[in-house]
């Protein structure tokens, strides 16, 4: 790909932490293995988990940053920037991580989408951000 791009764009190379799905699936080891041999490839590592469950279960059944312990040490495997997800509710959750050294950034999803938090706050609108408390209701919107 960076043949056929040059430096004209980025590349982001989104990488499963843990596929738990049998043979066919490889451990967090072998991935920190790849992310080493590779390390220097893409612009930025981007760190999800195999399965939705595993990703973005519900707040019921999944903690904040449940994958904060998979996560944990790969910043350190690459010089490139890590970008992580996980189930995060929380800006203070996702600082903190970036503080820390395991990640670069994070992303989050959940009311109010950063365009639409500007949006309803221009003109001097008063809307407090609500964080987001992990239902998952906001998948059937999209």
């Amino acid at each position: 790909m960076r043949d056929a791009v040059g430096d004209s764009m980025g590349l982001t190379l989104r990488v499963s932490l843990d596929e738990t799905i049998g043979t066919l699936g490889f451990s967090n080891a072998e991935l920190r293995d790849f992310i080493e041999m590779n390390r220097d490839l893409p612009d930025l590592w981007d760190l999800a988990q195999g399965t939705w469950e595993d990703c973005s279960g519900p707040s019921r059944f999944k903690e904040e940053a449940a994958q904060e312990a998979l996560v944990r040490g790969i910043r350190e495997l690459t010089g490139k920037p890590v970008v992580g997800v996980g189930r995060f509710t929380s800006p203070d959750v996702m600082v903190r991580m970036i503080r820390q050294g395991t990640l670069d950034s994070s992303v989050a999803r959940g009311p109010p989408s950063p365009i639409r938090f500007a949006e309803e706050n221009r003109g001097g609108a008063d809307r407090r951000y609500r964080e987001c408390i992990g239902c998952n209701i906001c998948i059937t919107a999209t």
